[in-house]
């Protein structure tokens, strides 16, 4: 009985340390000012870049995943930077829905800089890990398009005008380019678009700003968007979505 006490005390004040070498890499992470700091801290957990993109406005979101040696727990963090300053900083979670056919994000602490004016940042734009914000007409083992473009397809059906222009400001550019996806299957469905959409998506449709870009299982790869929205490959859109 006294070993099994020990035994049971032993677990707790490992549990218990492990739960503070995380908090510290937490608050190492919420505290820095630069994504150096994240990258160089040398505690028993650490946050890990899995990848990075660059949004609107010269602003990159990292996204990293806390671990201890190779071992790595479902804890993210998303930085926005630029020129390697943090403006805004955030810790969560993950894990399956009851379907078992999405991740459900818990966010648990978040830091932005005082006087942060970018009215363009909207956090519910930013994909957090394990996913990316990719941009594909139809992608995987399904050929079908990424969580954003079926979640623009929604808006589609739905005639949701308003979302899909907020869409269409995004300082995350992929959301841009579903956008313009989305507007041009409405006009094809007899919508009309005004003047200040249609200019937006003229300059989103010559731009060789890059987005990470994926095409059935094998290419994924950052691809300008003057590749991705040629007239043929928007006409093909709207033909497989006419109706």
């Amino acid at each position: 009985m006294r070993f099994l006490l020990i035994l049971a005390l032993i677990v707790i004040t490992g549990q218990t340390f492990g739960q503070v070498d995380q908090e510290l890499a937490i608050q190492n992470a919420l505290s820095a000012r630069t994504t150096t700091e994240i990258e160089n801290f040398k505690g028993k957990y650490r946050f890990v870049k899995k990848h990075c993109d660059l949004l609107n406005s010269g602003i990159v979101q990292s996204n990293y995943l806390l671990a201890k040696k190779k071992k790595f727990v479902r804890t993210g963090l998303l930085i926005l930077s630029f020129n390697s300053e943090i403006i805004y900083s955030e810790i969560f979670d993950w894990d399956f829905n009851k379907e078992f056919t999405d991740w459900e994000h818990r966010t648990l602490k978040i830091w932005s800089r005082e006087g942060l004016s970018i009215d363009s940042i909207n956090p519910e734009h930013l994909i957090r890990l394990p996913y990316r914000s990719t941009f594909g007409y139809a992608c995987g083992a399904g050929a079908a398009m990424p969580k954003e473009g079926q979640l623009m397809m929604s808006y589609v059906e739905d005639k949701n005008v308003s979302e899909l222009k907020d869409w269409l400001n995004s300082i995350n550019p992929v959301f841009q380019g579903y956008a313009y996806l989305g507007f041009s299957l409405l006009e094809a469905r007899g919508t009309e678009i005004n003047k200040s959409i249609k200019d937006k998506m003229i300059e989103l449709k010559l731009s060789d700003f890059l987005v990470y870009s994926c095409s059935g299982c094998t290419a994924w790869e950052p691809t300008p968007f003057l590749e991705l929205l040629t007239d043929e490959m928007v006409s093909y859109f709207i033909k497989d979505n006419l109706e």
